[in-house]
């Protein structure tokens, strides 16, 4: 993830589990559990983080547990990740080691702005 000055960075820990949907235009670092969608400027899914629903970011690391969809301009699935859904990006990295049941798109950045 690139981290500009300007950005503000959220975290939310493990021990904390979230039932609805959480939004921001900042940067954030879940390790915990989001039950809901999750729309951010810049996301960083910790290896022990899980969330059962879609993910919409510009920039996605995934490196714990994912069932949904993410939609994101640039996503990386980390090692430790586990991804069982529909991936739409622009670009993508997977690390030796992810785990990934589902399909992926890539879309030009137009398209993607279109279909969030």
């Amino acid at each position: 993830m690139q981290n500009s000055g300007a950005r503000t960075v959220s975290t939310i820990r493990e021990d904390l589990k979230i039932t609805g949907d959480v939004a921001s235009t900042g940067e954030i670092h879940l390790d915990g559990h989001v039950q809901g969608d999750v729309n951010w400027g810049a996301l960083v899914l910790g290896e022990s983080f899980s969330v059962e629903d879609s993910v919409t970011a510009d920039e996605v690391a995934i490196g714990g547990r994912l069932i949904g969809s993410v939609r994101a301009f640039r996503l990386m699935l980390q090692s430790t990740s586990h991804v069982e859904g529909d991936l739409i990006h622009q670009s993508i990295a997977v690390e030796q080691g992810a785990f990934f049941e589902g399909k992926s798109r890539s879309l030009g950045q137009s398209a993607l702005r279109k279909s969030a």
